[in-house]
């Protein structure tokens, strides 16, 4: 067997590429043997011979890609990248030999305004009218085309944690065709899903590398160290936007909130390279070390030396007591130092290290200083003497820390483990940890001091009073060098040795926005005081300051005590109806996400319930044996209960709200008049048949109302005409119990989902079969029809959707993947989209054309058991196992993208593609720029809104744009509901404490 490289992925990409342009795999095949001898001993057929409206470029990037000799393949995915990017470029792709007239054909393409008229005036000349519609019906598939590839891409960097390139490739989508409805949807979501970091302040340049940053206690400044000889202080913006009285720095203006940023900053000299800064307590000094053997202390704002610590090697660390009053210092030696930190006067030089000290940190009361090199030490720094004998763990410690509370510290060592220690006797407190088979690179206490974060070839976060894990490892392209909690300890920061600044969710190990990425390393990045910021700043020379708040669009969260497996939309899509294994109903405000009705409560699970055509109606199904109706605004029971003496499956009216159909356990089923609640027939099944499930699984009335189809456990479609009082019609039986199905808007054609692994469309009088039988490699569970009639949708236990055209079953698009059983499926109103539930914990939004993911996966605790659309279409309603209904804003705005929505994109993720194709950065300046003009519109469209809501301060606004909810009014609400999940959600989505 050849050994797997990289080859094999590229292989696999070409073969992905190739069932996304001819929509069907290169080989086809019975079994994976079958297919394994197939692609060792044929070769592929040409791309154009299935789909001739294929590019020829494309056809040559895919045969490349699926070469049997690896060596003829691309060299590495990036060099497969790179030939997608120059076709969509319409430039020359490197996988052949351009000939002089295909070059010139891609010049045209290149530059259509010069080349249009005379190529339209030479069709026109030579073919006529019929010629020209010919080439314009060509150009239009292959700009589609085009589009679909250029939205695949974007959606694929997107799932693989590539935000920015993703976003910035959609963007130029848009700007290319504002018409692009996936894209704008796609774009939407993920700018309103994903934690995205803004940029608030940068770039901020040195000549050289940048060694370390910091912010003052205030967070007024931010400081950075340089290895061009200099020390850095800029003023940061928010400072002034939040009206505090500004401080001046000599040479910056602080006219306006990015003004600092485009003035000298304070600059601090040295003679050599600067490695370290560090603000006092009281924002009032910052000290510097540096190359030059030497650390110094200034006076802020006015930048005055205070004085210069003389060392005898170079100064890399600096450090502040708690109280202000102390400076230490590590220099390339074995003698840390403390200093008065007001006059610079020498206090202490604790010597006793063996080797160069590699770390230094002041107790949390600042009466001790901990070192550490061959081991770890307390000094006493009253004394001047060592406060406890040395702190052995049998390798060289690499750096330690106290807990917040100063009761415990940890140290990690060359050897990849990592020692608790009590810190008031030294004794060792817990077993060792073992964080990496080398050496742990850092190691920080949460802030409560109940969690340890550790550095090494990953990330990984331990329990720190048994030192079990609490999360699996989270990964890292190389080795991690820095890990520390934000100050509330809801996020995690990690930096990458290479070029990566990842956050992450505390709590679940989750990705938490978008990964900082560079060309040049990364050598440090800081939390601001109050965790609201993030600053960066690496071998680039440049730093940056983002706003790293929670920035998503949460769900509003409907809660019951136990699971809910239903909900629907209210006809106007105003209204919610949710029901519970508790034995409640609920209708809530579908935009406010709080209760209309009290309880509508039964003594026994409530499995189904619908509103009535009007909206004005409630009916619920429960366990108990009734059925009930209700006054969907004020919840008061408006009848008697319709009595089954059976537990109730299933609960469904007619188009006209005449009449109810409700089905039992066993098999029973009765239509009802709505108004009187009299019994007009009954149906009840014979018994003795061995079936999975209830007898009747799902009933379904035709758009005229006056036959019920009954989805049958013994393979059988029946048809009742219930008026006539005569036993159903067998119409249409298949190979297994029949799980779904579904009338066609026109009452003439019926889609059937099975467990027999099939699905099929037939005559809704006849039951003669439409198309060939459809099938999965599971049971097909949900079954679903466009409004227009014309695609038929699939889901089955295999994990997939997938669309059908429903008049030839020829597919439409590649399956629509979960990693779990597809447990729903639903249109939405204009058929463009579909929304599928799934027991992986996900509902997922699906381009219907494309079959592409529109957002990010609906993320829920437990099995989703149903989702829809709201009658506008820009919302979702998902029903979870974890006992509460969601709402989520999926936004979808309809007509032509606005021009400013791919530059705020691009602004938001700090780059963009120029003409040349080549990737630029875009300032933070831009970013301001759009936000004062997206902010001062005044139109309400429903581009506009989405506009100024993103732009919005997010501990302010509302959790999305057409939800009048507040943040500060939903966090309250989920911590008032002592749900632990959503005691999470709170803490992630409440905006940490005032700065002091």
């Amino acid at each position: 067997m050849r050994e797997i490289t990289v080859a094999s992925d590229v292989y696999s990409l070409g073969a992905i590429l190739f069932e996304l342009l001819a929509g069907r795999s290169p080989f086809d095949a019975d079994s994976d043997l079958e297919m394994l001898r197939l692609v060792a001993e044929q070769e592929p057929p040409a791309l154009r011979s299935i789909n001739p409206l294929a590019d020829h470029d494309l056809e040559t990037i895919c045969a490349i890609c699926l070469q049997k000799e690896p060596a003829r393949r691309y060299a590495s995915a990036a060099a497969l990248a790179d030939d997608l990017e120059r076709w969509l470029r319409h430039e020359p792709i490197q996988a052949r030999r351009i000939s002089p007239w295909r070059k010139a054909a891609k010049w045209v393409r290149r530059n259509p305004v010069v080349a249009g008229l005379t190529a339209l005036l030479g069709v026109a000349l030579l073919g006529g009218f019929a010629g020209g519609g010919w080439l314009l019906q060509s150009l239009t598939t292959q700009r589609a085309l085009s589009g679909n590839l250029h939205l695949s891409l974007a959606s694929d960097a997107l799932a693989h944690d590539q935000t920015d390139r993703g976003i910035i490739m959609l963007a130029q989508l848009l700007r290319q065709d504002p018409h692009n409805a996936a894209a704008a949807s796609t774009l939407l979501a993920a700018l309103s899903q994903r934690n995205l970091p803004l940029p608030v302040a940068g770039p901020m340049e040195h000549e050289i590398e940048m060694n370390q940053v910091a912010f003052s206690t205030d967070q007024r400044f931010l400081a950075a160290a340089c290895g061009d000889k200099v020390a850095k202080v800029w003023p940061l913006p928010e400072a002034h936007a939040r009206g505090d009285a500004p401080v001046e720095l000599r040479h910056a203006s602080t006219s306006s909130p990015l003004a600092a940023l485009t003035n000298p900053p304070l600059v601090l000299l040295h003679s050599n390279g600067v490695n370290a800064v560090a603000f006092s307590p009281d924002g009032g000094r910052l000290a510097t070390a540096s190359e030059d053997q030497t650390a110094r202390l200034w006076a802020l704002p006015d930048g005055q030396l205070i004085a210069s610590l003389a060392h005898t090697n170079p100064v890399r660390q600096a450090r502040f007591s708690p109280d202000g009053r102390l400076l230490a210092t590590l220099a390339a030696d074995p003698i840390p130092r403390v200093f008065d930190a007001h006059t610079g006067k020498l206090r202490h030089e604790f010597v006793g290290h063996r080797g160069n000290v590699t770390h230094l940190e002041f107790s949390p009361d600042g009466a001790r200083l901990l070192t550490t090199a061959e081991d770890a030490r307390l000094w006493d720094l009253h004394t001047g003497q060592l406060a406890l004998p040395p702190l052995q763990t049998g390798a060289n410690v690499c750096m330690a820390a106290f807990t917040p509370q100063g009761d415990r510290l940890i140290t990690a060592s060359a050897d990849g483990r990592l020692h608790q220690w009590d810190a008031h006797n030294g004794a060792p407190l817990t077993n060792v940890i073992v964080v990496a088979s080398n050496r742990c690179f850092h190691a920080a206490y949460s802030p409560n001091g109940q969690r340890i974060a550790t550095a090494a070839r990953d990330v990984r976060v331990w329990e720190a009073q048994s030192g079990q894990p609490l999360l699996p490892a989270l990964p890292h392209a190389s080795k991690a060098e820095l890990v520390c909690f934000s100050p509330d300890g809801s996020k995690l920061l990690t930096l990458n040795a290479w070029n990566a600044v990842h956050l992450w969710n505390a709590a679940t190990g989750e990705p938490w926005g978008q990964t900082f990425r560079s060309v040049i390393y990364f050598f440090d990045a800081a939390w601001s005081p109050d965790g609201n910021w993030i600053a960066t700043c690496g071998g680039n020379g440049v730093a940056m300051v983002y706003d790293v708040r929670a920035g998503y669009s949460p769900p509003l969260i409907l809660p019951h005590k136990k699971p809910v497996r239903w909900a629907t939309f209210s006809p106007r899509g105003d209204r919610v109806l949710s029901v519970s294994d508790d034995g409640t109903a609920r209708v809530w405000n579908a935009f406010t996400g709080l209760p209309v009705t009290p309880l509508l409560t039964h003594t026994g699970a409530v499995n189904v319930a619908r509103f009535g055509p009007d909206g004005l109606l409630v009916f619920t199904a429960s366990e108990d044996g009734t059925a009930r109706r209700w006054n969907a605004e004020s919840g008061q029971e408006i009848l008697p209960p319709l009595l089954h003496g059976e537990p109730l499956r299933e609960l469904v009216l007619d188009a006209q709200g005449r009449h109810l159909a409700t089905s039992t356990a066993l098999g029973n089923v009765r239509v009802w008049n709505v108004q009187s609640g009299a019994q007009p027939a009954e149906f009840r099944w014979p018994g003795g048949t061995n079936t999975i499930g209830p007898p009747v699984r799902q009933l379904s009335f035709t758009p005229d109302g006056k036959t019920l189809v009954l989805s049958c456990a013994d393979g059988w479609v029946r048809m009742w005409d219930f008026a006539s009082r005569q036993p159903p019609r067998e119409l249409l039986q298949l190979l297994g119990p029949i799980w779904n199905c579904r009338v066609s808007a026109d009452g003439k054609r019926i889609a059937v989902g099975c467990f027999g692994f099939a699905a099929v469309m037939a005559d809704l009088r006849t039951g003669r079969q439409l198309i060939p039988v459809l099938y999965h490699d599971s049971e097909v569970a949900q079954v679903a029809l466009s409004p227009d009639g014309r695609i038929l949708a699939t889901a089955a236990t295999d994990g997939t959707a997938r669309l059908w055209d429903a008049f030839t079953g020829s597919p439409l698009a590649l399956p629509l993947r979960h990693t779990n059983a597809v447990t729903g499926l639903e249109f939405s109103p204009d058929g463009r989209r579909v929304v599928t539930a799934s027991r992986d914990g996900t509902a997922r939004v699906w381009d219907v054309a494309t079959g592409l993911p529109l957002c990010d996966p609906l993320r829920h605790p437990k099995t989703v058991f149903h989702a829809e659309f709201s009658a506008d279409g820009q919302r979702v309603l998902t029903a979870c196992s974890d006992g509460a209904a969601r709402v989520w804003e999926i936004p979808a705005p309809g007509g032509p993208a606005p021009v400013w929505l791919s530059a705020l994109a691009e602004a938001a993720v700090g780059q963009r593609f120029n003409a040349a194709g080549a990737l630029e950065p875009v300032l933070p300046a831009e970013f301001a720029r759009l936000q004062a003009e997206i902010l001062a519109g005044t139109s309400q469209d429903a581009w506009s809104r989405w506009g100024r809501w993103f732009v919005s301060d997010r501990s302010t606004r509302t959790i999305a744009p057409n939800f009048p909810v507040t943040i500060e009014e939903y966090v309250r609400r989920l911590e008032t509901d002592g749900n632990p999940v959503r005691l999470r959600e709170a803490a992630l989505l409440s905006p940490p404490s005032p700065r002091p």
